[in-house]
Formats: C-alpha cells, structure tokens, sequence
C-alpha cells in the first residue's frame, strides 16, 4: 500500500528506527494486523541487550511434534515471561508437516517476550505466532456476523459466553490450539477495551488447562 509507512505504528517505527532496520520491510500488514519477521525481532533484542533464562519445558512429546515451554526474558529493570506451544494443529501448513515443534516454541516464546519487554505486544505479531499469517488472519479477521441491533459490548460478551462454554470438552492440546487461532479475536477485544472479558478469558483458560490431566 503506498501509505504502509504511515500506517505503522508509531512506537514500531521508532524501535525499527532505533536498531537500524527498514520498517517496510521487517514487517508487514497482513489483513490489517501487523507481522514482524522473527529474524527483524532477533535484530531488535541483541541491540537492546534483552536477556533470556534457559526454557523449562512444561510438556513435550517428540513423537506427536508437541512442545510447551516457559521462557523468561530480562531488559533494563524489567522481566516478562511467556508460554511457547508449538503442535500440529498451529504448526502444520496444509501438507507440509512442521517437523522442528521444540525450535517453534522457542521462537514464539522469545518473540512474544520480546514485544512485551519493549511494549510492542499488542501493536505487532511475530511471524512465528501463525503456521500461516497470510490464511490464519484472514480466516480470523472476518468482521463479525453479529445482530445489527447488538452493541459491540453485547457482541463480545455472547462470543466470550458461548466459546467458554465449549472449552471443558477440549484436550490440553486443543485448548493451546483453540488460544492460537482466536488471538486476533482476543486482541480485537484488548483494542475495543474489553479488559474485564479478556480477564474472563483468562482465567476460564487457565483454571480449565490447570484441571485436565497431561
């Protein structure tokens, strides 16, 4: 688009700038998100001097190409840690099966860390958070089919209401799946100022993921 630049984000602009990388061309706008590359989020944390702890790996499985892991980064006086899940159903793309799931988790463990640590989570992706940025975004930034006489907060809560009714029937492996592919929903909600439903969110996700069995 001719006015790309403008549309950026202001606060990534100025990183990119700060670093010495082109903008224009460490990122892109996919659907109307923002994807940064994981080698341009790499640049940016050896020039600020971001700091990681070794992964602890939470749950891992070679055969089924699962990997969970914690990781824990440090910037100035500041400290963020994130979970990296990488699986089949977030890694794969159509035939070509992802066979490095450990490497993958590491990535979007760091990146999303990284955005974090700099205030940028939220305002840009990483490229690693999708199997496929290009259908993942697509496929998830549909406007909304809601009742034209519904209010985006009635909206919001009747999908918060009806999603957290169908997570006590997945698997640990499907609620990391069902979490992936409904982030560009969950920021949407963060955009609007939805905070107390994203806390619903999060809490619902977590004390479900907390009672199933590995």
């Amino acid at each position: 688009m001719n006015n790309m630049k403008h549309d950026i984000p202001i606060l990534v602009q100025q990183t990119c700038k700060d670093v010495g990388i082109d903008s224009k061309t460490a990122l892109w706008n996919c659907h109307g998100t923002w994807v940064m590359y994981h080698k341009a989020l790499e640049k940016v944390a050896s020039f600020q001097n971001i700091k990681f702890d070794n992964p602890v790996i939470i749950e891992h499985d070679a055969e089924k190409r699962i990997c969970v892991m914690l990781v824990k980064g440090y910037w100035k006086e500041k400290e963020e840690w994130t979970i990296g899940e990488a699986m089949p159903i977030n890694i794969d793309r159509g035939n070509n099966k992802q066979q490095y799931p450990f490497a993958m988790a590491e990535k979007r463990a760091k990146d999303r860390v990284i955005l974090k640590l700099l205030g940028l989570h939220g305002h840009v992706y990483s490229q690693e958070e999708f199997a496929n940025p290009e259908e993942d975004l697509k496929k998830n930034n549909k406007p909304p089919q809601s009742n034209p006489s519904q209010t985006p907060r009635e909206y919001w809560e009747n999908w918060v209401d009806g999603e957290l009714r169908t997570l006590p029937q997945k698997t640990r492996q499907q609620l990391f799946g069902w979490f992936e592919g409904n982030k560009p929903k969950l920021a949407e909600m963060k955009k609007l100022g939805f905070n107390d439903l994203l806390d619903k969110v999060k809490s619902n996700w977590d004390e479900i993921y907390a009672n199933k069995e590995n």
